[in-house]
């Protein structure tokens, strides 16, 4: 651990008494799925880790410098009430160090940045602007880039003009331009799906949604003036009415993607109803009622095949929403009661979707490229058993198939794979 880390000791007494301990956690079970594979992928490109190292290390040492001589480093005796705040959400997600963490002046704005020694940097206009929660919120959202290792390429992403720039004088500019018309577009692409991630991490810091939703909004830009006439309800329609718009065409998906192509961050319209949606779904109050247990049980389910949990996740999300509407139970319920069915293989005794006797995931190959993938499910309709074809939102792209499935159907010969994930009298989770 290095030595300008903060080791913190938690204790249940250190805690905020409106937020929990999150013991055990790890940023698998937190972690965007889509996050996740990017990651995979950056870190299989030959020798991108060297000359990732190399820049960021040199770039971190300045940097370092210029926030010793510029900026204020925030201790229990300089600044405490920030410093409390940061160990605060360094506890609650289960962190075992606090990166050194800076004060510089400037609009509101934090980032993370760094390789073997990262540091967090919060300027003055947010610590202005922002209430404790909401700063808990943005904090927690920098920390989590700590935890889940985003601190290197992100480092590279927002020097990577500069590397280009660097790498094109050994190269008579050619090495400069590939770099950016290759690297860039991916390396482009994972930030901003790291954001939804450390979004995640933000609000399990704060633990309160509306502080993370008014956080969003107000480094935004926001008018502060105004911020107590805004409505979150409308905010989060206006994201369902730019992705409605959005896909109403192809040559305005084309254009969209164009503007994002070198965008390092997200528009916050949609992080905010990514966030609602992960809350929605029960995984928030799945991950903060859990047993230290439980989640690392969460982990390893993860870590035994990525591809899989993300398959999994997505049929339990489908699965929740129609299970919530057939049975009228809210969504944050459903989502996590099908998700204990489906990992535990608990029965939801006392709960309308104790009707659920049995789900299924199936693999349908439709081409030599592309499978389709639905779940099944079985319920107690009056006295019979029906069923329901639930349509899974996935790529259904051959290599996004896990590798599992892939060699079964090529094993078998056959262009249907059926998995069964529950069954009211058995076991479940059974896709691999």
């Amino acid at each position: 651990m290095p030595a300008t880390f903060d080791v913190i000791s938690c204790t249940e007494a250190q805690a905020n008494a409106d937020r929990t301990l999150l013991r055990g956690l790890k940023p698998l079970v937190y972690q965007h799925p889509t996050d996740r594979s990017y990651l995979a992928t950056l870190g299989a490109i030959p020798g991108l880790d060297k000359l990732v190292s190399w820049f960021v290390d040199h770039h971190a040492r300045l940097h370092r410098l210029q926030l010793l001589a510029n900026g204020v480093r925030v201790t229990e005796s300089c600044l405490p009430t920030l410093y409390r705040l940061a160990r605060e959400a360094a506890e609650t997600l289960n962190l075992e160090s606090l990166p050194p963490l800076y004060v510089v002046s400037g609009g509101a704005n934090a980032y993370t940045t760094g390789a073997d020694q990262p540091l967090v940097v919060v300027t003055t206009g947010c610590v202005d602007l922002l209430t404790d929660d909401e700063l808990r919120f943005v904090i927690g959202h920098e920390l989590g880039h700590f935890q889940c290792g985003h601190t290197v390429y992100h480092s590279l992403g927002q020097q990577l003009r500069y590397c280009a720039e660097q790498f094109s004088k050994f190269t008579l500019g050619l090495g400069g331009m590939l770099a950016t018309a290759t690297l860039g577009p991916v390396l482009y692409s994972w930030m901003r799906r790291s954001e939804f991630t450390a979004d995640r991490a933000g609000l399990l810091a704060c633990q309160d949604e509306k502080a993370a939703l008014r956080a969003m909004t107000k480094l935004a830009g926001i008018p502060f003036r105004l911020f107590h006439e805004l409505d979150s309800d409308a905010l989060l329609k206006q994201a369902e009415a730019y992705e409605d718009e959005r896909d109403r065409s192809v040559v305005y998906r084309l254009l969209d993607a164009q503007d994002n192509l070198l965008m390092t961050h997200p528009h916050w319209v949609l992080r905010a109803a990514e966030l609602n949606s992960w809350v929605s779904d029960g995984c928030l109050d799945e991950l903060v009622e859990a047993s230290p247990e439980e989640r690392d049980r969460m982990a390893e389910w993860v870590a035994e095949d990525p591809a899989v949990q993300q398959l999994a996740t997505v049929s339990c999300t489908a699965t929740a929403r129609w299970a919530g509407e057939r049975f009228h139970v809210p969504l944050r319920e459903a989502g996590r009661q099908v998700r204990r069915m489906v990992y535990a293989g608990e029965r939801p005794n006392g709960s309308p979707l104790d009707a659920i006797r049995r789900i299924e995931l199936h693999c349908n190959k439709i081409s030599a490229a592309e499978l389709e993938i639905v779940v099944h499910a079985q319920f107690v309709n009056g006295n019979r058993l029906s069923g329901m074809r639930i349509p899974v939102p996935c790529d259904g792209a051959w290599e996004q198939i896990p590798q599992c499935l892939r060699e079964e159907m090529i094993h078998t010969g056959e262009d249907r794979i059926v998995r069964k994930l529950y069954e009211s009298n058995g076991s479940s989770r059974a896709i691999a």
